[in-house]
């Protein structure tokens, strides 16, 4: 699992609240193909479906979790401009 480092800003933050964390985004198929791989050879790594955010970034991460990676990281990253 990686380091919590937030996707959108690269700040390194501290778990210390419910606002800020891991989010699991909606599996593209490439998403299930990696998760069966892992199942299957037994390994372990940080999924591609998967972003820490900081308490800046969590809230609009949450409430995009149900489109792909893909798709909401650019819409997350629109907060900053």
């Amino acid at each position: 699992m990686k380091p919590p480092i937030c996707a959108i800003c690269h700040k390194r933050f501290e778990l210390t609240g419910d606002d800020c964390g891991l989010i699991y985004f909606r599996k593209r198929q490439s998403d299930i193909d990696w998760d069966k791989r892992m199942k299957e050879t037994g390994a372990i790594g940080h999924p591609p479906y998967a972003a820490w955010f900081c308490k800046d970034h969590y809230k609009r991460a949450a409430e995009l979790q149900n489109l792909s990676i893909d798709r909401a990281l650019p819409m997350i990253r629109e907060i900053i401009l």
